[in-house]
């Protein structure tokens, strides 16, 4: 493996483990393997995570595509909930006002025949 990628992989697993963990103590307890060989092995890129790892944060919510590639088109569930969330606040409030709508609608159409009737 190109030693560049193993770098930009073991700064992205840095990344990972001080973004959702205390200390890269409690990440490296997370995924069984050594703080010492964290630091020295995998954060310097010296080796890539196997697949035993790559299962282990798989089970974290790492985002695989992310951390081999870089890429962020892969999405996680969390984040796919929170939109969802997001769309049904969104659905919530488009129905809201689509009854209020629906009845000033009526109320329109009430005057109108009231307005025709007194006409004729």
């Amino acid at each position: 493996m190109d030693e560049k990628l193993k770098i930009e992989i073991g700064q992205r697993l840095r990344e990972f483990a001080i973004k959702n963990f205390e200390t890269i103590e409690a990440f490296a307890q997370a995924i069984d393997i050594p703080a010492s060989s964290l630091r020295s092995i995998y954060f310097k890129g010296k080796s890539s995570p196997g697949a035993a790892i790559l299962i282990k944060l798989l089970k974290l919510n790492c985002d695989i595509n992310w951390l081999l590639t870089g890429a962020t088109q892969n999405k996680t569930i969390e984040k796919l909930q929170e939109e969802n969330n997001e769309l049904r606040q969104v659905n919530y409030t488009l129905l809201d006002q689509a009854t209020k709508f629906s009845k000033v609608a009526a109320a329109v159409e009430g005057y109108n025949r009231l307005k025709h009737k007194k006409k004729g």
